[in-house]
């Protein structure tokens, strides 16, 4: 009738199962294999990101991003830090590529989410002492005998770790060059 109240619900209340990340997951690998299912080349096959491995997701840019370029910058670094940790992945093994990732770059960046600040070009910066670390890290690794070489979880590795970030010079340190 007219003027009369009603209420009609067309949708039921959320169900929680939904928004879990597992099961996004699941999802995102069960379509993928169904699709894969219909292709024949294996080169143009999906495969789904795994946020665990030893590899860094580059972030896609929208149509009139205000910020691309720094998505781009950001983007250049993490290409840098998967072609580096590609290459060394043949001769370390990739738990201690993960603990990096983990330590240099993860970290960091749950630092600066719990603070609230913008990333911005932080990012970039952050994957850029990251690649250095790694590099460094690979280096002293590579010349330990095999029986010494150290593994995630090993106060070792940490101090190896802490040996090989790249220093920040100071302004004394910069008056002691002089």
């Amino acid at each position: 009738m007219k003027g009369e109240v009603y209420e009609e619900r067309f949708f039921d209340k959320k169900i929680k199962q939904f928004k879990d990340k597992d099961f996004l997951k699941e999802i995102k690998v069960a379509y993928a294999e169904l699709i894969n299912e219909r292709i024949i080349d294996e080169n143009e096959k999906l495969k789904v990101f795994n946020k665990d491995g030893i590899y860094l997701p580059m972030k896609k840019i929208g149509k009139n991003n205000p910020n691309e370029k720094n998505i781009k910058a950001n983007n250049r670094m993490v290409l840098e830090w998967n072609d580096i940790a590609s290459q060394v992945v043949e001769r370390m093994p990739a738990e201690n590529i993960r603990e990096i990732k983990k330590e240099e770059i993860q970290k960091p960046l749950q630092e600066i989410y719990k603070t609230g600040e913008a990333i911005g070009n932080r990012y970039g910066r952050i994957v850029d002492k990251a690649i250095t670390t790694l590099v460094n890290f690979f280096n002293r690794w590579i010349m330990l005998s095999k029986d010494s070489r150290p593994r995630p979880g090993e106060d070792f590795f940490y101090r190896l770790l802490e040996r090989c970030r790249p220093r920040v010079k100071t302004k004394t340190d910069k008056e002691w060059e002089r």
